[in-house]
């Protein structure tokens, strides 16, 4: 179901993300990771975005751009994606949807931010690919090292980041708080939806998106600290049972909510005209969705959050894809 509550505003980063439809790949073979790269080039470069950092994994993907048009949705992302959708299905035994739904963006308005976003999508593979070092053949799937165990290389061993922004330190009580908090909203809404999707006014969906939306952004904020934190040192126990702890409330969160997809995708094209028709839901197919807050106009050098603070762009990085 397309929906968007973060506007795309020319000027600013923002983190665009999507996964295959039930997590299932999106790509199939190695023409496959080429021809998302040139599509990429061919609708986005160099006019309409900059890419800064990008990683491709088999089921899903992560960019970090800089935006040249407020028009994200309508000019780049609905048309490249569709492009490369349809090249994909017409490969042998290859049909149906190929993403889970709409592309997700986030912006990203201040600097650290985008420090710990670049970074976390650098080091995305590589604790889901396999190890070459014998000492060990883990995969984000496996069982993570929680005691005298062989370590784990992460290829981030010895850097030292300043996370503090996100948790004092692995011990905070407000990562389990946090995990708590997703726990019980996604206890809520599944009480509160589940079986009902399609019966829901435009403002009741709205309420649901916006609801969920914040719980994912709080399930993540969790997971992307434990990630960070274990690939910087591998070593220490407490560090790999917070990143297992993370995984597996971020599983049991998905399987609270997955009626949400399921219904989703049930609904009628007579129910989700009615739906589009209303303006709180009218955004282009294939929008993203993510961040609470939207810039300000283009010619601002900040903005203030609900709270009076001042967040001032990011300075800009140099494009990766040219």
């Amino acid at each position: 179901m397309p929906y968007r509550n973060v506007e795309f505003m020319a000027g600013y980063y923002y983190h665009l993300y999507n996964r295959g439809v039930n997590r299932q790949q999106i790509f199939f073979c190695d023409d496959n990771w080429g021809y998302f790269i040139k599509r990429l080039r061919d609708y986005c470069l160099p006019d309409l975005i900059e890419v800064v950092a990008y990683c491709l994994m088999p089921n899903h993907y992560h960019l970090l751009v800089y935006l040249k048009t407020d028009k994200l949705g309508t000019e780049i992302m609905q048309p490249f994606s569709l492009a490369y959708a349809k090249a994909v299905n017409r490969q042998p035994e290859r049909v149906g949807p190929l993403f889970q739904g709409p592309f997700r963006a986030v912006l990203v308005d201040e600097e650290n931010y985008l420090l710990h976003l670049s970074r976390y999508i650098h080091w995305n593979p590589v604790a889901a690919r396999p190890k070459s070092d014998d000492r060990s053949t883990q995969t984000m799937n496996d069982p993570l090292p929680t005691g005298a165990e062989a370590p784990v290389l992460s290829g981030a061993e010895g850097i030292t980041w300043d996370l503090t922004d996100l948790y004092a330190a692995v011990d905070d009580p407000a990562i389990e708080r946090d995990l708590d908090l997703s726990d019980a909203e996604a206890d809520r809404l599944a009480e509160t939806y589940r079986g009902r999707i399609a019966s829901l006014s435009a403002v009741e969906l709205a309420a649901l998106l916006a609801a969920y939306e914040t719980l994912r952004e709080r399930a993540e904020k969790v997971g992307n600290y434990a990630y960070l934190v274990w690939a910087a040192d591998t070593t220490p126990a407490s560090h790999g049972a917070l990143l297992q702890k993370a995984t597996e409330r971020g599983s049991r969160l998905g399987q609270k909510l997955v009626f949400l997809d399921l219904e989703l995708a049930a609904v009628s094209d007579d129910v989700a005209a009615v739906w589009l028709a209303d303006p709180l839901l009218e955004v282009p197919p294939l929008a993203g969705a993510g961040a609470p807050l939207s810039p300000p106009p283009a010619h601002r050098a900040g903005r203030k959050d609900p709270g009076g603070e001042v967040h001032h762009r990011p300075e800009r990085l140099e494009p990766l894809l040219q």
